[in-house]
């Protein structure tokens, strides 16, 4: 009997042990850090966040601009007269551009999709056959894909006509 007290003895130390042992490995893998016996643990270190990038902003869509150099002095009544190149730019991109000459349209440009955001108009002809002296004008007008649009008007004067002598 003195043998099995020292069986069930030995299996009671033995099962002590082995649940020491366990608590013992849980805290050998835990912190040991921040304990009576053991300084306070380092602050882990966060890696920083990048901040998402901000989404670059749309360009500000703007009235169409029309530039028409001018051309100074008077012209002769004739067959037809040639305008300088007019350039037209949007940054929406250009629709339509209309050329009108006293009520009358000239030259209508019209641009499928986005279009172009810039176009040069060259060899338009104003009819100056008949006209009378004085001032005249052309309207040019170009319109965005946005509906917005501009226009500018060129004026040009026809010259009196010199007086035929016959005699």
């Amino acid at each position: 009997m003195i043998a099995c007290a020292f069986v069930a003895g030995a299996s009671g130390v033995a099962d002590a042990a082995s649940s020491n042992a366990k608590a013992a490995g849980s805290f050998a893998k835990g912190k040991k850090c921040g304990t009576l016996y053991t300084p306070g643990c380092k602050p882990k270190k966060h890696k920083k966040h990048k901040p998402k990038p901000k989404p670059k902003p749309k360009p500000k869509t703007t009235k169409p601009k029309v530039t028409v150099p001018m051309t100074p002095g008077c012209k002769s009544a004739g067959p037809a007269d040639k305008l300088p190149t007019i350039t037209f730019v949007s940054n929406a991109g250009l629709r339509k551009i209309k050329v009108v000459f006293e009520a009358k349209t000239l030259k209508v440009v019209t641009f499928k999709g986005k279009g172009p955001g810039q176009f040069k108009l060259n060899g338009v002809r104003v009819p100056t056959k008949g006209l009378a002296a004085g001032a005249h004008s052309v309207t040019v007008t170009g319109t965005d894909v946005k509906g917005k649009s501009v226009s500018k008007t060129v004026r040009f004067t026809i010259c009196q006509a010199k007086p035929v002598f016959t005699g």
